[in-house]
């Protein structure tokens, strides 16, 4: 037993060693602390964003009065465009393209102004394989999604705390 206690010391003092950190909240003033996200519900990107800012602290309310911030998502399209065709004249793969245009309000006034965001995936189509090729789609836009909240994050962080500092 003592030799998986010291097996287990190695291992968090070869962690701590070499930077691994843990993945932590970035700074976000207060005031964006209590936001209205101004993206329709429907929307396959609202689902991962409220609960990228929900892991940053951010609670989301329902009516724009009751909030002291506003993320406003003016342009959100993902696209899929054909990036090659083989000798057989066949799809032979295609790229999803992301664009998202955003700002942010806090308190009545622009905190961030229009901040464009984009994203590209390439991934390969092979009609035998279609049911793959669709899964692989859908993973893709899934993760693109997911990616996409992430950015606005890091950008809203970053932005953020240029402003106040």
């Amino acid at each position: 037993m003592k030799k998986v206690h010291a097996w287990f010391l190695v291992f968090l003092l070869a962690c701590s060693g070499c930077g691994y950190r843990l993945k932590q909240a970035l700074p976000l003033s207060d005031g964006l602390k209590q936001s209205y996200l101004q993206l329709d519900s429907d929307s396959a990107l609202y689902r991962p964003l409220t609960m990228a800012l929900g892991h940053q602290g951010v609670q989301l309310h329902d009516e724009v009065t009751e909030a002291l911030s506003r993320i406003v998502v003016h342009e959100n399209h993902l696209n899929k465009l054909v990036q090659s065709i083989g000798v057989n004249n066949r799809v032979q793969e295609y790229r999803l393209d992301y664009h998202l245009v955003f700002s942010v309000y806090e308190a009545g006034e622009l905190l961030i102004d229009r901040q464009v965001l984009n994203i590209s995936r390439d991934y390969s189509f092979d009609i035998e394989q279609i049911t793959g090729a669709q899964a692989e789609e859908q993973i893709l836009r899934e993760q693109m999604h997911q990616d996409m909240a992430d950015m606005i994050i890091r950008r809203i962080s970053s932005l953020a705390s240029n402003e106040q500092g």
